[in-house]
């Protein structure tokens, strides 16, 4: 992962039976970051939140986690 990158998804495409909830989902979030994530209902806004905690698998591409460091 890139340097500083705390999260990342590369083309993220998530379906949830027949229907395609996130498609081709791109995002990376570096240290200091805020991230608002708004608009309408049922546009992916929890499934990203989701994928976020490993709580869902995407069906195409890829969710990188930094490490954590201990102290």
């Amino acid at each position: 992962m890139e340097n500083g990158s705390l999260l990342r998804f590369d083309d993220v495409t998530v379906k949830f039976g027949e229907k395609t909830v996130l498609e081709d989902f791109t995002l990376t979030v570096r240290g200091g970051d805020q991230v608002l994530i708004f608009g309408p209902s049922g546009k992916g806004k929890s499934t990203i939140l989701l994928l976020a905690m490993g709580m869902v698998q995407p069906d195409a591409g890829a969710v990188y986690f930094a490490r954590c460091r201990g102290g």
